[in-house]
């Protein structure tokens, strides 16, 4: 048994959005470094989305806690992913980096053990919310820490452009705290239950997506 509500109906279409967007850079790019690792990191967050909105829109509990567990397949390569691409865009050497596609290996492998989730419980908007077991602490850290960093390598990239490099940096860096705000709001939704905050995450991402695009 499915329920159908508005908040579901933004994550399919910030899936979808995401997914288009992927896509289009990719073809429009093939072959080029950038738009490959932006495709997907892109392609991480509609995958991310696509296995949320079957948590948001079903009302068997086993059922939600086997996509919370899936969709995570997904959500820990957007950090490494942001870095990698990041790295591309302003010019550094991306090989001094991929030790950071490691924790998302390690968490990878633990996805589907109570270490990483351990169960799910009814949340208004988001149809469940879910409890986190003591890997999920670690993975948390690193999100975060990953994204703070993919913020301060835009803003040292900004400091030193000219010209139009300088202005998409700019760009970028509004764009990734955008992201930033949208993914607390998220974590916030779906861990902690017993928080009222506006269901508004999935617009941020929209948000993020329009300035990138």
């Amino acid at each position: 048994m499915f329920n159908i509500h508005w908040y579901p109906v933004t994550t399919f279409l910030t899936g979808s959005t995401c997914l288009l967007l992927a896509f289009f850079v990719w073809i429009k790019g093939r072959g080029n470094t950038v738009n490959t690792l932006f495709s997907l990191f892109i392609l991480s967050i509609a995958a991310w989305c696509f296995g949320a909105y079957v948590v948001n829109i079903t009302a068997s509990p086993e059922t939600a806690l086997r996509w919370v567990r899936i969709f995570h397949l997904a959500a820990v390569f957007p950090p490494p992913l942001s870095i990698d691409f990041l790295y591309a865009v302003t010019g550094r050497n991306r090989r001094v980096i991929r030790w950071v596609y490691l924790p998302s290996i390690a968490f990878l492998l633990l996805v589907f053990t109570p270490q990483f989730v351990t169960g799910v419980a009814r949340a208004p908007y988001i149809g469940f919310s879910y409890t986190t077991g003591i890997a999920y602490v670690p993975f948390i850290v690193f999100f975060f820490s990953a994204t703070l960093y993919g913020l301060w390598v835009i803003y040292h990239g900004y400091r030193t452009a000219t010209g139009h490099k300088r202005s998409q940096l700019r760009y970028f860096l509004f764009a990734f705290s955008v992201i930033f705000t949208g993914s607390i709001i998220y974590f916030l939704l779906s861990i902690r239950s017993d928080i009222s905050i506006p269901p508004v995450d999935n617009f941020f991402i929209v948000l993020f997506v329009s300035i990138i695009a």
